[in-house]
Parts: structure tokens; sequence; C-alpha cells
């Protein structure tokens, strides 16, 4: 199956900020935070989610590269937690334990920003927003149809940017749509690179919970040949199953 660009917009985006239902007819787009930075980095972290929070704000362009750089001078676009959590799991995946603890509790600096931003890249399986509740059937649809798309963030074309060295599935949705679709794709490819679950950012898990899931993110990542593992509420580090709900 042949890698297609997924960085360029089939139509111009509109500058403006509208209402919700508006926001969620956008196409978005998923460069790193730092291109230049990404390209030369050890770390490159994926982080895949189901789809856009069409009922939040969004920056101009629809870039969740930009959502992420100008998280902290736009009040994070409503959603702070998401952020944080984020790079959370950013700061795992490097094994910066200490600067993702500090995210966990609130307590991070502009410096851990700094450290952790250069290293992602944020992309979603449906390119358009949805609710602030992801709706498995569209997600899964949206990623059977933009297939060659999605796989181009793990085997992009000469002058892309480079794939990822590791990739954090966001959520349930996410991860159940990864599992069908996205999964067997990369194995029929032969691509390499490691995979691991976690919960959503703006799930209930407790602060004390979510410090284990990053201690051990790292460690925990699958290569994609293997079956992997998921962080679930209540009982830690699970092998990764194509489920819908914890």
């Amino acid at each position: 199956m042949p890698c297609t660009n997924l960085l360029v917009p089939s139509q111009p985006m509109p500058s403006e900020r509208t209402t919700a239902r508006s926001r969620r007819e956008h196409v978005w787009r998923f460069s790193p935070v730092d291109t230049r930075a990404w390209t030369g980095a050890t770390h490159r972290v994926l982080v895949v989610g189901a789809d856009p929070n069409g009922d939040n704000e969004a920056p101009d362009d629809h870039d969740m590269g930009t959502w992420f750089r100008d998280a902290a001078t736009s009040r994070f676009f409503g959603n702070p937690s998401f952020y944080r959590r984020t790079l959370a799991h950013v700061a795992g995946a490097m094994k910066e334990r200490t600067v993702a603890e500090r995210w966990i509790g609130d307590t991070a600096e502009e410096g851990d920003a700094s450290l952790c931003l250069p290293h992602l890249r944020y992309a979603d399986l449906k390119q358009t927003a949805g609710k602030s509740r992801a709706a498995h059937r569209d997600v899964q649809a949206a990623a059977e149809r933009d297939l060659a798309e999605i796989l181009a963030l793990w085997c992009p074309t000469k002058g892309q940017p480079p794939a990822p060295t590791i990739s954090i599935v966001q959520g349930t949705v996410a991860q159940s749509v990864f599992a069908r679709v996205v999964l067997p794709a990369l194995r029929a490819q032969n691509v390499t690179g490691s995979y691991v679950g976690v919960r959503h950012p703006s799930s209930r898990t407790s602060n004390v919970a979510l410090v284990r899931c990053v201690r051990t993110l790292a460690r925990e990542a699958r290569d994609f040949a293997k079956r992997g593992v998921r962080w679930k509420q209540g009982a830690g580090w699970v092998p990764w199953d194509d489920t819908r709900r914890d």
C-alpha cells in the first residue's frame, strides 16, 4: 500500500475561529511541533488520538503542531489537562520521569515544555473534529478511508518528517481502531517501530495512577510485530485487546 503525504491539505484553511459546528468541518493537519528539531531528534514521539475535539477552540490553521506550540499562550484552547497529560506521556516515553511527574503535579516550568515539545508529533486517526467523546464508528470509517495517509506517518515520502521512534495511542477508541485498521497494515509492510497504549488525558485517571504509568511507559513499549500492552484503569499494564471500553 503506497504512503501518501498526510501534511498537505486538499483545501485551503479558513483563518477565522467560528462555532463548534464549523470547527468540526475543518480538515486538521498533524505536523510535528518543531519539524526541524523532530528531524534531528533521538526521541521522536508520535501520540495518536481518535479525532480533534471540535467543542474546544482551535488554532487558525487547524494544525495539532500549532495547537501544542501555542497552547501555553492561548489558555490551552480550553483544554489544559489534555496538554499537560500529553506532555507527561511524552516525557515518560523519553524516560524523563521527573519531568513527567512535574506535568502531572501541575508544577512544570517553561523549561519542561522546551524539553518535551521538540520531540512531539500529535496525529488523530480521523482528520475532522468530533465532539468531546469520540464516536468509534466514525473514527474507524475515517481510518479505513484515509489509511494510506495515516500510514505516511510511519513510512514518510522523501522530504517529509521522519518516522517516529515510539508511538503512544491515547484512549480506547483510538486503541481499538489502531488495532483493527492501522496495526495490521504496518505489519503487512514490515514497518519498524514501537507502540504502547495509555488512557486518554481527559479520563478520570488519578495522578497517582498516571505517575505509575509514565514511570514505566518506555519500558512497556512493544515492537509493531508483537502484541502490545495498554494501561487499564485499576489494572495497570494489560495485554492490548481489541476492545472499545476498559
